[in-house]
């Protein structure tokens, strides 16, 4: 009995040893794509207008952290005459006639979402600081150049990261389960 019992604790430490394994190398392989997400995010960032009375506060990447992966980048603006409807109104604009697709608006809170092929971009605002933000990001599954290695079970990733994982998508970001329905 003990050692049938020592046997089922070595091979489930083996397990666990080889689910820590797989998902090491998984995000050894995702760290080396975080220039590639920075730059197609950067790319749609430079093309976007900023309208007058408007100036960057500041801008930074994040992801490809433990429970998100994917990358964002995310720009923070202050307007200085207070108009975000107008604002918002211009990059409406601007995207719809660029081939964005508007697939979410909420006017009364400011909050709109755009897609085009692989990327997508969300708008938020604050009125009563007159600030806003833009967040750019590209699916995580649908890239050229980047074919994620995923660990062949899906509870390599379960057992890493305990409080929940997702992955950057467009239109919708992918939920864990999304993983388990690819084909391996």
């Amino acid at each position: 009995m003990f050692s049938l019992t020592l046997a089922s604790i070595l091979a489930l430490c083996f397990q666990l040893n080889s689910f820590d394994k797989q998902y090491q190398d998984f995000i050894s392989e995702e760290n080396k794509a975080k220039p590639l997400f920075d730059s197609l995010d950067y790319l749609v960032y430079q093309s976007l207008p900023i309208p007058n009375e408007v100036y960057e506060v500041e801008h930074y990447s994040i992801g490809m952290e433990k429970g998100y992966h994917g990358r964002t980048l995310v720009v923070h603006y202050q307007t200085s005459d207070g108009s975000l409807e107008n604002v918002f109104s211009l990059y409406d604009q601007f995207l719809l006639s660029d081939g964005w697709e508007k697939y979410y608006e909420d006017s009364a809170d400011l909050e709109s979402h755009y897609n085009k092929e692989k990327a997508c971009i969300h708008f938020s605002a604050t009125r009563r600081t007159n600030q806003y933000w833009i967040e750019i990001y590209h699916d995580y599954f649908d890239q050229d150049g980047f074919k994620p290695k995923l660990p062949s079970s899906p509870w390599a990733i379960v057992l890493n990261e305990p409080n929940g994982t997702s992955f950057a998508g467009c239109p919708y970001g992918h939920p864990l389960e999304y993983y388990f329905a690819l084909p391996k």
